[in-house]
């Protein structure tokens, strides 16, 4: 009898042997900044997530390749030193809203934090407040023209015991600092943008693109509209409107005509698309948040960014930002690697 117990148990631990050399231990999963060229070379594992405890919402590159981090702080990073700075104070809070508008040459930056709206040098990073709010309202959403002439925002307010709010359109004068409201529009405006080729006002209102002239006269239908949301960018020739509908979409301005980068792209949450500076390329991340495709605007043409190392399994890309120029993105994501 005794015999036969032993039988069992030897073919019982072989059984476990067994499996154990079948079903090797799972691979863990990292988080990783990396980058890759835009024409798939180059792939490169830059730091693992940096110790951010607020979490990073978003990211921009700097005109001089660095790159910018939107939290509840601003963090600065050095790819190439890894040295990561911060460049707000505790006292700063960021708005929820994570977007960070830039000149073309990079010189100055604009962003929302503690109810105002604020200018960042760079590279001195000398901060400069350019509002005194003291009302219960939020200025958010700052997005500064190409010369750096208007800066729009909302102004943002909750009403009716919090259940509901206004939305209010403004903009600054950066040459005079007159702050005009633009209460004539609406209650519920988002996403407002100044272009200078044609001195029109862009703006998304009941779930629509409209566009008027600066004192709110001449309104009239550009295109469909979207929700408030981070990304909603002009080209450098102010001729294409770059944003986020729950599709990514580009609408040509002196057609008024739409083009959906790819049918069922669902955006869904930050940093899943970033323009170069120019606005001639664009990187995205499809639905599935496993690879990154690039569009460029003048042709019309979407392609894979096609290089990841066959030993590197990316499972969810979770932000990511173009070069200034468009030559590679930078991404955090989720990963595995096999030797």
């Amino acid at each position: 009898m005794k015999r036969y117990l032993y039988l069992v148990l030897l073919v019982g631990m072989l059984f476990v042997l067994n499996s154990c050399t079948t079903h090797p231990l799972a691979i863990p999963t990292e988080e990783w900044l990396c980058s890759i060229n835009a024409d798939g070379t180059n792939f490169r594992l830059i730091q693992k997530d940096p110790n951010i405890t607020s979490g990073i919402e978003e990211m921009y590159s700097t005109v001089d390749g660095k790159l910018l981090i939107y939290s509840n702080a601003m963090w600065l990073l050095d790819p190439q030193s890894l040295s990561l700075v911060k460049i707000t104070a505790d006292t700063l809070i960021n708005d929820k809203i994570c977007r960070v508008s830039q000149l073309p040459d990079g010189s100055k930056m604009y962003f929302s934090a503690n109810r105002n709206l604020y200018e960042l040098m760079y590279p001195s990073l000398h901060l400069r407040q350019l509002t005194s709010n003291i009302s219960e309202s939020r200025f958010k959403n700052p997005v500064i023209s190409k010369s750096g002439n208007i800066l729009c925002f909302s102004s943002h307010t909750q009403i009716n015991q919090h259940k509901d709010y206004t939305n209010y359109g403004a903009y600054i004068n950066m040459e005079t600092q007159e702050i005009v409201n633009l209460t004539s529009l609406g209650h519920y405006l988002d996403n407002l943008v100044y272009n200078e080729r044609d001195k029109k006002l862009y703006f998304t209102i009941s779930s629509q693109l409209k566009r008027c002239n600066l004192d709110g006269t001449d309104l009239e239908n550009v295109g469909t509209g979207c929700a408030e949301t981070h990304r909603f960018n002009l080209s450098d020739d102010q001729i294409h409107l770059i944003y986020d509908p729950g599709v990514l979409k580009i609408i040509n301005l002196l057609n008024c005509s739409e083009e959906i980068i790819e049918t069922g792209v669902d955006m869904g949450g930050h940093g899943f698309f970033s323009s170069s500076q120019s606005g001639d390329v664009i990187f995205y991340v499809p639905k599935y948040l496993d690879k990154i495709w690039k569009y460029s605007v003048g042709n019309h043409v979407s392609e894979l960014v096609a290089g990841i190392p066959s030993n590197v399994s990316i499972s969810r890309i979770g932000s990511l930002a173009s070069a200034w120029d468009g030559s590679m993105v930078y991404f955090y994501c989720a990963l595995t690697r096999r030797k």
